[in-house]
This record gives C-alpha cells, structure tokens and sequence, in this order.
C-alpha cells in the first residue's frame, strides 16, 4: 500500500469515477488488506458518504467471518457513512454472539452512526464490568446517539452507580470511562441531569478530570438549575485546577449575574492560568441577558 502512494492520490484525483474500481478492489479478497482498509476510506470519501453500493460491499465484508478482522473492522468504522439505514440493524444482530472482543467493540462503535429502534437494551449489555474499557465507552457512545428517554435513564443510571463511590485517577482506563460516562450523559442534554453531575462535580472523592468533566457538561445543559449549581461551585471550589472548568461551564450557561462572582473569584486565586480563565468567563458574561 505505502508502495502504491501515487496511485493512491491518482484515485483520490479522479473523484467518483475513481468509486467503481475502488469498490471491485475492496471487495477482491486476494487483495492486500492493507489496500482494502486504505481503499475503504478513500471510497467513502469519493463517493460522498452516501453510496449504496459501497454500503453493500461492506456489509458483504462484514458478516463474511472468513475476511481479514482488519479490514472487516475497517468496513465497520466506515459503514455509518454510507447512508445505508438498514445496516443498523443487521450489526446490532451481530453484537450478543460475537466472542472476538475487537469486532465486539468495532460493532458497538459502528452503532454510534445508527438509530435503532430496541438497541438501548442490547447495547446497555455492553456496559458489564467484565467488557475491555474502549468496549464500555463505545457502548456509552452508541447509547447516547440512540437518545429519548431510555437512553437519558440508562446513561443517568450509569453515571450515578459509576461514580457513587468516587474515582481513582491512578487507575488510567477506568477513569476514561468515568470521564466518558459524563461525556456521553451530555450528548443527551437535559435539565434531569443537572442532580447526578452536581453530585459528581462536587464529590471530592471522584477525580479532576471526571470533576472538571462535570462541569463542563453541566454548563451544556444549560438553563436555571445548570447555572445554580456552578454558581454555587464557583464560591465553594477551592480546587484552582476544577475551578477553570467551572468559570468554562459557567460561560455556556451563565449570564450578566454570574460575571463579577467570576471577576471576584479571579482575585482569590494564586495559579495565574485559573485567575486568566476566571477573568475570561467573567469578560464573556457581561452584558449577556438571561435566556
């Protein structure tokens, strides 16, 4: 592959013409399947993200269990891209029997680019403890792109019981998926979040960056609770590194009534980073009527 760079950039040249040679390609299993994988992204780009025809070859590569694993987990990451609605479902088929953990987390990433309907429930069995963390945190993910109700209460659910005790930052992948337990309970923005992320913010027992993670997300929730809750933790927080990410959550949310608690915490503070970002948050909210 690395051999055939110019024709590479060729293709990419030639624009969609290049779409239908690129797929035969693709599909040709006697192929390097280091060419198939660049070949798939460089087809899915040519191509516009929505070409039927790419998402049919994909799928074949896909449920074929004989292909090479990296190029079937090639079609996976790029199968959201080709328009192709069907192929939720068929994916989704895939994830309870599917013993290889590396396909297992390339199918519940692939879940991401998909709405399903019943997948909450199925994906929510990805979340089990015994899972590899970027197996957890794809399934946090896919579960957040699914939104509604259901989703809001299982990511809700999982933040609370996840972090109920706190979180170690010492212990690396595990704190990534706290971190992205939050992250993904924001991608579903709702004013019933505001409770468990102030608990998780202020729960000196989690980590900072759960804490700081907390805080951002609270202030993309936005609205009345969102803005009480960081005004409180601005007066309260005397972690200089935490309070950066609270004034950053305060300026999504806040208004002209949170700038001078912003402009005076600035004063309080010794790290000249946590004093510019409290200065900047206080600069931003003036002058900003309530929403």
């Amino acid at each position: 592959a690395i051999a055939n760079a110019a024709d590479l950039e060729d293709l990419r040249s030639l624009g969609t013409e290049a779409v239908s040679a690129c797929i035969e390609e693709i599909k040709d299993k006697t192929s390097p399947a280091s060419l198939r994988i660049l070949l798939i992204e460089i087809t899915a780009t040519l191509s516009g993200h929505k070409d039927p025809q790419l998402g049919q070859a994909l799928m074949a590569i896909i449920a074929d269990t004989t292909d090479s694993k990296s190029v079937r987990m090639q079609a996976l990451q790029w199968i959201p891209q080709t328009g192709d609605k069907f192929a939720g479902t068929t994916i989704l088929q895939m994830l309870p029997n599917q013993s290889d953990p590396d396909l297992e987390f390339a199918i519940t990433r692939a879940m991401r680019g998909f709405k399903v309907p019943g997948s909450v429930d199925i994906l929510k069995g990805e979340l089990a403890d015994e899972n590899g963390y970027l197996i957890r945190i794809a399934a946090l993910h896919a579960i957040a792109a699914q939104g509604g109700q259901e989703a809001l209460a299982v990511l809700q659910n999982a933040v609370a019981s996840k972090l109920a005790a706190g979180s170690d930052e010492s212990h690396a992948e595990e704190n990534t998926v706290a971190v992205h337990t939050v992250l993904a309970l924001g991608e579903i923005p709702d004013a019933s979040s505001v409770s468990v992320l102030s608990s998780i913010l202020n729960n000196p027992a989690n980590s900072v960056s759960v804490r700081n993670t907390a805080a951002i997300t609270i202030g993309s929730v936005d609205g009345t609770a969102a803005t009480h809750v960081l005004s409180d933790a601005l007066q309260n927080e005397s972690n200089e590194s935490i309070l950066v990410y609270i004034a950053r959550g305060l300026a999504l949310c806040g208004d002209a009534s949170e700038a001078n608690a912003c402009l005076a915490k600035a004063t309080t503070v010794s790290d000249s980073y946590t004093k510019s970002a409290l200065e900047r948050a206080g600069h931003a909210l003036q002058g900003r009527t309530k929403k």
